[in-house]
């Protein structure tokens, strides 16, 4: 664990500082040459003046000390530059957090754009689903959404609060992101469900009780007129405690549960 601030990584600065008194030392050099640049062109400003100098020379002279000013603008640019990648020789952590893993040991050569210690930030953690693009018009900014995860599951909902604007040419499905809620105690990297429902379908729904099993043959008890039939079904989703019966039944039929008829 880290707390923002704290420092984590030292990066060597000797050759940073080097380069800084380099760039340092250079300034002065085209200060110096600057200063006796302007001092050339008033000297020359006054003797055209008094027209004891051309016009040739004058101007001659004034371009040399606008280009040796310009010279002294690029080298404090550089000396800004030095200085900003010398103050981030040292790393410090930008929230309290924990680190995943250490991708550098210390002596190692450290280049820009190489990682070296990846932050995890708990309490900002966002659940990312590929939603079938049928379904992403049901989706909305802001909108909470049921999430599963862990183990034993739990149940979270989580912030919509981004959805890509295009789907997958591949896959045909839309990237949306919602964000779980602050404490959730969820673990980076780890798997988690999102529910959404995706519009509306009627559907025939007996008690799960009221179907036997045997082996991959499902099959209820129907009563007519007063007696009872067997009867093959084919099940789908369960919800709660009823099942969705895909065919076999029609609505209103009577099945026997537990000697109830239903």
């Amino acid at each position: 664990p880290v707390r923002r601030g704290q420092v984590l990584v030292r990066l060597d600065p000797t050759e940073t500082q080097a380069r800084l008194a380099q760039a340092r030392s250079g300034l002065v050099a085209a200060e110096a040459s600057a200063t006796r640049s302007r001092a050339d062109a008033t000297r020359l400003q006054n003797l055209y003046q008094r027209e004891a100098a051309t016009r040739q020379a004058l101007d001659a002279a004034l371009a040399v000390a606008k280009a040796e000013q310009a010279q002294v603008e690029q080298a404090r640019q550089v000396i800004r530059e030095i200085e900003s990648h010398l103050g981030e020789t040292v790393l410090q952590a930008p929230y309290d957090g924990v680190v995943e893993r250490r991708h550098q040991e210390p002596g190692d050569m450290a280049l820009p754009g190489m990682p070296v210690l990846p932050l995890l930030q708990a309490d900002t953690l966002r659940v990312e689903v590929h939603v079938p693009s049928t379904c992403a018009p049901f989706l909305a900014i802001g909108k909470p959404l049921g999430v599963r995860l862990g183990n034993p599951p739990r149940e979270l909902r989580a912030i919509l609060d981004e959805i890509e604007p295009s789907s997958d040419q591949d896959t045909r499905t839309v990237l949306a992101k919602a964000r779980l809620p602050a404490g959730s105690d969820a673990q980076p990297g780890a798997f988690a469900s999102l529910q959404q429902a995706c519009g509306r379908k009627s559907v025939l729904l007996a008690p799960a009780a009221a179907v036997t099993r045997i082996g991959q043959l499902e099959s209820v008890r129907l009563v007519v007129d007063g007696k009872q039939r067997l009867r093959h079904v084919r099940t789908g989703k369960r919800h709660g405690d009823a099942v969705e019966i895909q065919s076999g039944l029609n609505e209103g039929d009577a099945i026997l549960v537990a000697g109830e008829h239903r």
